[in-house]
């Protein structure tokens, strides 16, 4: 999926998850739709990340926060928000 956003925009990914099932019938063994919003931090060749926080910095530092790192390949849908 290519991702269009600008970096620092407000998103909302919907994405499947990876799960593991231990000691359950492979029946039951399925990704978990998510929903990640944050503000898109960067655009790599495979994936993107997310942050869901910042904490407050001097502009002369990397950003510090929460992040998530989403693979292109589970992305559903992104929306701008």
């Amino acid at each position: 999926m290519k991702v269009a956003a600008k970096i620092g925009t407000l998103l909302e990914i919907t994405w499947d998850d990876i799960c593991a099932f231990t000691n359950h019938a492979a029946s039951d063994a399925k990704p978990a739709r998510c929903v990640t919003i944050g503000r898109l931090i960067e655009k790599r060749a495979d994936h993107i990340v997310v942050a869901t926080s910042l904490f407050e910095t001097r502009e002369d530092q990397t950003p510090e926060g929460d992040f998530v790192a989403i693979p292109l390949g589970v992305i559903r849908r992104i929306r701008r928000i």
